[in-house]
């Protein structure tokens, strides 16, 4: 299961943006992140990542939905630019973070990462708490479990499960999303892995 648009989600739920970091005595609503930084509450001030990434989503979820009744040469154009898309929205984390952007803010960055691996680990106890299974593998955006089932049809309504679960307990923009099945699964090192993928298409298992 992956987290959707994480770090864009993760901006647009807390408010992380250069123009939002404040002091602990501002005197303005704010909140405090897991990384010590202040921030402004957007009912003060919306920040500027979060408004532009707002509209950058909207429009790849837009493009998303008119591919599924396109096809051929203009479907792989549609998907070409929610790509784009998708890749310009995550990139605005990596600008915080690289020292010589025009709006380098190590704090910011660091916000991101913080309150990536604190949705991670709340996500991870929710579900071994709510269902049968141990989350065997979790990196930035998405948690593996690993099920007793060798039903395809279980493991996916499982799955489904767990993701609205999960959604329905994160804060703001987060969303988990049930993706894929692995009927084995070799980890190696970290965001190295290999198995044998299961995937619904047009209603049918494919694998791979």
């Amino acid at each position: 299961m992956d987290f959707k648009s994480l770090y864009p989600s993760i901006m647009r739920t807390f408010n992380v943006s250069p123009d939002t970091v404040t002091t602990e005595d501002s005197g303005v609503k704010k909140h405090v992140s897991p990384a010590g930084v202040y921030f402004v509450d957007e009912s003060v001030h919306k920040g500027i990542f979060p408004a532009v990434l707002t509209g950058l989503l909207e429009t790849r979820s837009a493009i998303k939905k008119q591919m599924k009744t396109k096809s051929g040469e203009e479907k792989r154009l549609l998907d070409a630019k929610q790509l784009a898309v998708k890749d310009i929205s995550n990139s605005f984390y990596g600008y915080t973070g690289y020292v010589r952007a025009r709006l380098y803010m190590i704090d910011v960055a660091n916000t991101i990462t913080a309150y990536g691996r604190e949705n991670i680990e709340k996500t991870r106890k929710l579900v071994e708490e709510k269902f049968d299974v141990e989350v065997v593998y979790g990196d930035t955006d998405s948690i593996f479990v690993k099920t007793k089932t060798t039903s395809l049809d279980e493991a996916e309504r499982l799955g489904k499960s767990i993701s609205a679960l999960v959604t329905e307990n994160l804060p703001g923009f987060l969303e988990l999303e049930f993706e894929k099945i692995y009927r084995t699964f070799l980890i190696l090192t970290k965001k190295r892995y290999a198995g044998w993928k299961f995937e619904r298409v047009d209603d049918k298992w494919t694998d791979e």
